[in-house]
């Protein structure tokens, strides 16, 4: 049963993102035709499998539907999807960065701190020797 509400919970998040980022103006609109393609993948009877053969013509719909959305998500800029998943005031926060970019160089010795290092032996073996 656990296996079956984590499938419906990604399913829903990925619904949820969809849904937001087709309707963030800033996603172009040549961008958002892609879930406009699936929902019409849907609705028009022409199919890769004929619906008439049980479970494989059904399959085939959510496969395809899956793949579309998922392209779609891999469109949408960046930026624009981490505002819609991690939020912009996250992403903005200082030191936090985008989960895109590569983390900021510091070119300051400010953080680092410099010290000696001695291995100690255990009490085991300094009585051996």
């Amino acid at each position: 049963m656990p296996v079956r509400t984590s499938v419906l919970s990604l399913a829903l998040s990925l619904l949820k993102l969809v849904f937001r980022l087709f309707f963030d103006r800033r996603v172009p609109v040549y961008t958002k035709v892609i879930p406009v393609l699936a929902i019409a993948y849907l609705v028009f009877p022409t199919d890769i499998v004929a619906d008439r053969i049980p479970l494989l013509g059904q399959i085939d719909d959510l496969v395809v539907v899956v793949i579309l959305f998922l392209l779609f998500v891999a469109a949408v800029p960046k930026d624009i999807l981490a505002d819609q998943t991690i939020g912009r005031h996250m992403r903005n926060m200082p030191g936090f960065g985008s989960p895109f970019e590569p983390p900021l160089n510091r070119e300051s010795d400010d953080d680092s701190i410099e010290t000696t290092m001695r291995y100690v032996e255990d009490e085991e073996d300094q009585t051996k020797k």
